[in-house]
């Protein structure tokens, strides 16, 4: 089987190739990874063109995860002039078949395969075989998704979960919530406090409420840099103690991440696990294994508490896993 995966983001587009068996793939049987700036290229099409020229591969099976909604099997990118078709870039190429998977979707499919050293548990739980699982991905944006045991193998599902409403679980979520209504309106999703955007609207609102005097070099920095939330990240994390409002931030933060990951936990009935994915945190892992804020808000579910505190979560660590989870997919449903 030869096949072609891509993960395609406003940013970047990233594809890589494998030709072999289930049993031989791996990240490290992974062929020619690339990345491509998503916005220098027209089309995704004229991205495959050159990979294909470039590496000079023999591809039959295709699929691309992208970060956003699909439907019948095509997509309009948000950040990109882009309408990405199946069937159009199956035509283009002669293919044998191209499918568009939702990039959390995609990375979901390889949960069950993740090894001890892709993941760091927060909780143990007691792992219950074959029940549903949940997952969670605060990135940029806040993606969610969900897998199913079919009784031979896991099935992944796509959702919008991260643009449910936000439910503030004390009075300082109370005020952060007010605050962003202010700003942004009425609604406020999860994906407002529980992401990138999140990180900068809380910190924004601390800012606002008056909660610390920061220091002169941080104000300089976060003032001179296009995107403060990999400041306020790296400060609250490496350099804990500083800066008292970046640290608030990330307690905020890891807070309603823990309630989040409960309600999709209670939702979908994860019992074989809530996985938390996403690029903040594995950059946040203390504020995640301290009881006070993301364990604490996790366990806070009232009546199901005792549901919750048996499910096993766990951050991802590895970070190929839209690309591995998308071939995985081509083993379970390409013949």
């Amino acid at each position: 089987m030869t096949f072609l995966i891509g993960d395609v983001g406003g940013t970047k587009t990233v594809l890589a190739y494998f030709e072999g068996t289930a049993k031989e793939f791996s990240i490290d049987n992974l062929k020619y990874q690339k990345s491509y700036h998503s916005s220098e290229y027209e089309t995704l099409e004229s991205i495959i063109k050159v990979y294909i020229e470039e590496f000079k591969v023999q591809v039959n099976h295709v699929v691309i995860a992208i970060a956003g909604p699909i439907s019948n099997g095509k997509s309009v990118l948000t950040n990109l002039p882009w309408v990405l078709e199946e069937e159009k870039i199956r035509e283009t190429f002669q293919f044998e078949k191209v499918k568009f998977l939702n990039d959390l979707e995609g990375s979901a499919y390889f949960i069950p395969y993740l090894d001890d050293s892709d993941v760091v548990v927060l909780q143990e739980g007691v792992p219950t075989a074959e029940k549903n699982i949940s997952v969670v991905s605060p990135g940029t944006g806040l993606g969610e998704a969900f897998l199913t045991w079919d009784g031979g193998k896991y099935v992944s599902h796509a959702t919008e979960g991260g643009h449910t409403s936000f439910s503030p679980e004390d009075e300082e979520q109370d005020k952060l919530l007010v605050f962003l209504r202010k700003k942004l309106g009425k609604r406020i999703s999860f994906e407002r406090v529980c992401s990138g955007i999140g990180v900068k609207n809380i910190f924004d609102y601390l800012v606002d409420d008056g909660h610390a005097i920061e220091p002169e070099s941080l104000i300089k920095e976060i003032k001179s840099s296009s995107d403060i939330v990999p400041i306020i990240l790296s400060t609250g994390c490496f350099k804990r103690g500083e800066s008292e409002i970046c640290d608030k931030t990330i307690e905020i933060f890891a807070s309603i991440l823990g309630s989040e990951c409960a309600n999709l936990g209670l939702k979908t009935m994860g019992l074989s696990g809530i996985y938390i994915g996403g690029g903040i945190p594995p950059k946040i892992l203390p504020y995640l294994q301290e009881t006070e804020f993301f364990l604490k808000a996790l366990h806070d579910k009232g009546r199901m508490s005792p549901l919750i505190e048996k499910i096993p979560v766990k951050v991802i660590i590895n970070k190929n896993t839209t690309l591995l989870g998308s071939a995985r997919y081509c083993f379970d449903n390409f013949r």
